[in-house]
């Protein structure tokens, strides 16, 4: 019941978002993701976890063209109790994993949902493949894109219903 209803309130917010009018400088992914999250709290987690890593933002913030996968809160919250009970807790993760964790998230080019429904895998900015699916809404390593083409200056978000964790991370836990 809970998916639905932060889909409806994403829906809501990122409806207006497009639909009013640009402002002289166009919002770039990671101002486009401050906005939603001030209305909807939906990205605290992600947010807070980027900004420690100025590259990262950076990165987000410039002229390339990139696609960021946005877990919601209740996306890192699944993963932080799945976790637990492999017995491994968040501050135990490097800076270095959490960075590729990040990375992970985001890849090059301008990828609209329509784009990203004819592949088959992706490649991150982290160097690792995603894979892609489309049968009944487009998702990635099985986290479903629950909003779809929210559009910045320098690329696009789509938000995700779970966290992505790159193969690399996996094997360094066990997994």
């Amino acid at each position: 019941m809970r998916k639905p209803l932060i889909a409806l309130g994403l829906v809501s917010l990122l409806t207006v978002a497009i639909a009013a009018p640009a402002a002289a400088a166009r919002p770039t992914l990671v101002s486009r993701a401050v906005a939603i999250n001030a209305a909807t709290g939906e990205f605290d987690t992600l947010l807070a976890l980027a900004t420690q890593y100025p590259d990262i933002v950076e990165a987000l913030s410039g002229k390339g063209q990139l696609t960021l996968f946005a877990p919601t809160d209740a996306a890192f919250h699944e993963l932080f109790a799945f976790l637990g009970t492999l017995g491994v807790a968040p501050e135990d993760l490097t800076a270095d994993q959490i960075k590729t964790v990040l990375l992970y998230h985001v890849a090059a080019g301008r990828w609209s949902g329509d784009r990203l429904a004819g592949q088959s895998s992706i490649t991150m900015l982290s160097a690792e493949m995603a894979w892609v699916g489309a049968d009944g809404g487009v998702s990635v390593n099985g986290a479903d894109v629950i909003i779809a083409n929210v559009p910045a200056s320098n690329g696009f978000i789509h938000a995700i219903d779970a966290v992505l964790v790159p193969p690399s991370i996996l094997a360094a836990l066990g997994l």
